[in-house]
């Protein structure tokens, strides 16, 4: 062989060589750009999904429901990954939010973490138990046991395993979230611990001076400061107020009793009849407190109801600016009472007149 013919023969096999590590590199770059596409490829939804993954239920699995619901392509580059890391697929049961434009990758993480999506529900200051149940049972997300009574409170207390006898009062006002499907005898043990907890320590920390016998009765008179003010400010004076017509002998006369006592028939609007009726809670009609709370307190009032402030007020009115004007004696209660009757009439009259010149 000529020396011109093995320069052709390594020319060739040089170019030969060069062409095929070109191809090479050519391929790994398509392979390596089809394989960060398959990894990073975000699902295609225009709203979020709340998706539940079942116990048992693998990454295979998930993986076919985005693509039967047309959300993704494919999955063969994280399946290409996790058969030298088996725990990349490994993803927990519960249920996650799956956001527009997330990425499959982004979307496994956050489940291999157990970021399951949270909900939300609030017990409202001075809410009673009827209306924090009936609010539960429309909350979406959150599973309404069907041993809850909704309008037997003590039924409901014997049904969650409460070593109470009605769960009225009971509900610390808080927000608590929750995951998709819990149980809403949950979320109400929670509270009730919460408030147990808030009432031990207002119980704990009272002034020794008060005349109540029990925590039960600091629950309920805290229950009628709440829906009495929600001005932080007066619930000391407020209970002031009920303390001095306790150690008198006075009937305690607060409106939110009586209605509490007719709840179930209740519109909004007290009526004389209402006033007149006999009931438990009717405090125009009995002395003392009434048997049970009438509505969720907040620590506040707890607190306002273990250490009032000390006045000699045995009236409050509604001032009309939000608050309330507090009275020694009747007399002065009764001009109050005059005050806040004529600034309400002037109010309506007002509001007709701005009514009937805007048609």
């Amino acid at each position: 062989m000529t020396k011109q013919t093995e320069s052709t023969q390594r020319g060739w096999l040089v170019r030969v060589l060069i062409a095929t590590v070109i191809v090479l590199i050519a391929v790994s770059v398509v392979g390596f750009r089809l394989f960060v596409d398959s990894y990073q490829q975000k699902v295609a939804i225009i709203e979020r999904q709340l998706l539940t993954i079942k116990p048992g239920q693998s990454f295979n699995q998930v993986c076919r429901q985005f693509k039967n619901n047309q959300w993704i392509e494919n999955c063969w580059a994280h399946k290409l990954v996790g058969k030298f890391s088996p725990h990349h697929l490994h993803v927990r049961a519960g249920s996650y939010w799956l956001t527009p434009e997330e990425s499959i990758n982004s979307f496994l993480a956050k489940v291999q973490r157990g970021e399951e999506a949270q909900f939300s529900f609030t017990i409202i200051e001075g809410d009673n138990a009827f209306q924090v149940l009936e609010k539960m049972s429309n909350t979406p997300y959150l599973e309404f046991d069907t041993f809850i009574d909704k309008k037997d409170l003590s039924t409901t207390a014997q049904a969650l395993g409460w070593d109470v006898s009605n769960i009225e009062g009971y509900l610390a006002p808080d927000t608590y979230f929750f995951t998709n499907q819990t149980k809403a005898s949950e979320l109400l043990s929670r509270a009730f611990h919460t408030q147990q907890q808030r009432l031990k320590e207002a119980w704990q920390n009272r002034n020794t001076s008060v005349p109540l016998e029990s925590e039960y009765e600091l629950l309920t008179l805290a229950s009628i400061i709440e829906k009495e003010s929600s001005v932080n400010g007066e619930r000391g004076i407020i209970a002031s107020v009920f303390y001095n017509r306790l150690n008198k002998g006075m009937r305690l006369q607060t409106d939110p009793t009586v209605i509490y006592g007719v709840w179930h028939e209740y519109q909004g609007d007290i009526k004389r009849v209402h006033l007149r009726t006999k009931t438990p809670y009717n405090t125009y009609r009995i002395n003392g407190l009434p048997p049970t709370p009438i509505a969720n307190p907040s620590r506040e009032s707890l607190m306002a109801a273990a250490n009032p402030q000390s006045s000699e007020y045995f009236y409050f009115v509604a001032s009309g600016q939000g608050g309330h004007t507090f009275s020694k004696t009747l007399t002065e209660h009764n001009k109050a009472l005059r005050a806040y009757l004529k600034q309400q009439k002037s109010q309506t009259e007002q509001q007709n007149k701005d009514s009937n010149e805007s048609r």
